[in-house]
């Protein structure tokens, strides 16, 4: 024990032990809008008691007893000055580091949704009331030059999915019913959790229950850069030309893409001849372990695609006897289609192992169909069936799947 604390037995609750309560004095309560400011407070009232590292270091090991003890009493002086919101939040962690590195994360103003949301506000709401012409534009032009550093230009499609996401919680908190103010500043702090409205929407049904849940929308968010893609060559048509009758085709996974359920979304392509003729993008039915998993899932899906447009060409009188090549980015889920013996943690998908490998290695009755072949990811055209792309890699594709400007002069 310091020797400022030396003789005051006011702030001491046994022998040996700090009263952090009444020696660690916070002036303002920590709320959705201060952090900068109290946490400042925070700093150096523990830096004055050489504390300073509760909030930096990890717990020593072993953890000691007048540690544990030290820990535990600045964690209750902090919660004395936090506003009943963010408690809530702070009281869900053992250590005050734990607390601290959460708090920082979801409150510190460079990328808190919090600090978002009051900038956004204050432009939406900025009105000119008592100003002169000159103090409201001062005013207006510090909140628009706020809200650009926060969303500066870009053309990158993910960021502008991402920022778009982040406009639509901010808009959606900003228009609850004030029944639920008190839910604004929770919801704004825990920006980890509310990736979308939809997750939002769930969030405030486990504080407040609902008897109604809205329409399941989270397909529809997995698939947002995808629609994205195709609004954006909208004048664009699909150009057939004729070549030879080979069938081929790429498959691709998003693993875990979808926030709610973490399923991965399947999506392949399908040539005849250098013509596209099929194509898919769809959530997988269940959960995959792992990223090889869901792109053997992927596999699986094209697999049966490519078999049965051989089956449509044949009774078509269209009869070719080449292997159909599938093309995959992923090494992993190469290696498990063209080894003979099952492994124990692919037993979980043992039925997509024997498809794809009856066509792979052939059986008695039907000889060998499929090749699979890698291709690196940035040749990978099936990766615009998954996933937001940057556009120039959308450019590509579009090019290499056969879609041309059907409104270009000739």
């Amino acid at each position: 024990m310091g020797d400022k604390l030396k003789g005051t037995t006011d702030n001491l609750v046994a022998p040996g032990i700090i009263n952090y309560a009444s020696v660690l004095r916070i002036p303002v309560k920590l709320d959705s809008n201060n952090w900068n400011s109290w946490s400042l407070f925070v700093q150096k009232g523990l830096a004055s008691l050489d504390k300073e590292g509760h909030l930096t270091e990890k717990p020593p090991v072993p953890v000691t007893r007048e540690w544990r003890i030290d820990d535990s009493g600045i964690q209750m002086a902090l919660w004395n000055a936090m506003e009943p919101q963010v408690l809530s939040i702070a009281q869900n962690f053992l250590t005050v580091k734990e607390m601290w590195d959460h708090l920082s994360s979801s409150f510190s103003a460079k990328e808190s949704l919090s600090h978002a949301y009051s900038v956004v506000q204050a432009y939406t709401r900025a009105e000119q009331g008592d100003l002169s012409f000159t103090d409201y534009f001062t005013r207006f032009s510090k909140f628009r030059d706020e809200l650009r550093a926060l969303f500066p230009p870009t053309t990158d499609l993910k960021v502008q999915e991402e920022r778009n996401t982040k406009m639509d919680v901010m808009m959606f908190i900003a228009g609850l019913s004030p029944k639920y103010a008190n839910a604004r500043p929770l919801l704004l702090s825990n920006s980890n959790a509310i990736s979308s409205v939809a997750s939002t929407y769930h969030l405030l049904r486990e504080m407040y229950g609902s008897d109604a849940p809205p329409t399941d929308i989270s397909a529809m968010h997995t698939s947002t850069g995808i629609l994205y893609s195709d609004q954006g060559h909208c004048r664009v048509g699909a150009f057939t030309e004729g070549e030879d009758g080979r069938i081929f085709g790429f498959s691709d996974a998003d693993w875990a893409g979808c926030p709610f359920s973490r399923r991965s979304t399947t999506g392949y392509c399908v040539f005849v001849g250098g013509n596209l003729v099929s194509w898919k993008s769809k959530k997988q039915h269940t959960v995959s372990r792992s990223s090889a998993e869901s792109e053997y899932r992927a596999m699986a899906d094209v697999t049966s695609e490519m078999t049965w447009v051989r089956r449509l060409l044949k009774e078509l009188g269209f009869v070719s006897n080449d292997l159909m090549r599938l093309y995959c980015d992923n090494q992993s889920a190469i290696h498990i289609a063209k080894n003979q013996v099952f492994h124990e943690r692919t037993k979980h998908i043992e039925v997509d192992c024997h498809l794809i490998r009856d066509r792979i290695i052939g059986t008695k009755a039907d000889p060998p169909s499929i090749q699979p072949v890698h291709v690196k990811t940035e040749f990978q055209l099936a990766d615009i069936f998954t996933k937001p792309l940057r556009k120039t890699q959308i450019d590509f594709i579009c090019n290499k799947l056969g879609m041309i400007n059907i409104y270009a002069s000739t």
